[in-house]
C-alpha cells in the first residue's frame, strides 16, 4: 500500500542522513540507500526522483569500483528503467547498453545477470515500439535462462512470455 512505501520512504531517507553523517556521502553504504530508493520511487510512479537516486547510487559506485565494475549493473539497470518509463528512451538505451556491456565483460555473455539486462532492455525497447531489437534481445535472454536454469524454469516462462508479447505487438504492427 502507498502507506507502507512511505513509511518505507521515511525509513530509507533518515537511513541515508545518518550514513552520510557518519561515514560520508561518498561510501558505498550510501550508494546502496540510494539505490534502493530508486527502486522505492519507480514503486511509488516517481520516475524522476527514481532517476536522482540511481544516478546518485552509480557516482558512488564509480568512485568506489571504478567505472567498469559489475556492481554498477544494478545503479544502471534502475537509471535505465526510470528513464524508459518517462519516455527518455535514448537515455534508456544508453543506460542499458553500459549496464548489458558491464555485465558481459564482468560476468560473462550467458551469465544470468546478463539475461536480466537483457529482458529489462528488451522490455523498454518494446515499450517504445522497436519490435525487431527487443524481439531478438528477449530471444538471447531466452537461450541464456534455458541454459542455466533448465526449459521448465519459472524465470524461463516469464521470459517466453515476454517474447509473446512482443511477437503479438509486432504482429498488431505490421497489420
Amino acid at each position: 500500500s502507498k502507506g507502507d512505501l512511505l513509511r518505507a520512504e521515511q525509513a530509507y531517507l533518515r537511513a541515508l542522513a545518518i550514513q552520510e553523517r557518519t561515514v560520508g556521502p561518498e561510501h558505498r553504504n550510501v550508494g546502496v540507500l540510494a539505490n534502493n530508493l530508486a527502486v522505492l520511487y519507480v514503486s511509488k510512479g516517481e520516475y524522476t526522483r527514481s532517476a536522482t537516486m540511481a544516478a546518485r547510487a552509480l557516482t558512488v559506485f564509480e568512485k568506489a569500483s571504478g567505472p567498469d565494475h559489475p556492481s554498477l549493473r544494478d545503479p544502471l539497470m534502475n537509471l535505465a528503467n526510470a528513464y524508459c518509463s518517462y519516455r527518455r528512451y535514448a537515455d534508456a538505451e544508453a543506460a542499458y547498453e553500459r549496464a548489458l556491456r558491464i555485465t558481459e565483460n564482468g560476468l560473462g555473455p550467458t551469465n544470468p545477470a546478463t539475461a536480466l539486462v537483457l529482458n529489462d532492455f528488451a522490455g523498454c525497447l518494446r515499450a517504445r515500439g522497436d519490435y525487431a531489437r527487443s524481439h531478438a534481445l528477449f530471444e538471447r535472454a531466452l537461450q541464456i535462462r534455458q541454459t542455466a536454469m533448465g526449459l521448465a524454469h519459472p524465470a524461463v516462462g516469464r521470459v517466453l512470455t515476454q517474447l509473446a508479447m512482443t511477437m503479438e505487438a509486432e504482429g498488431l504492427s505490421t497489420e
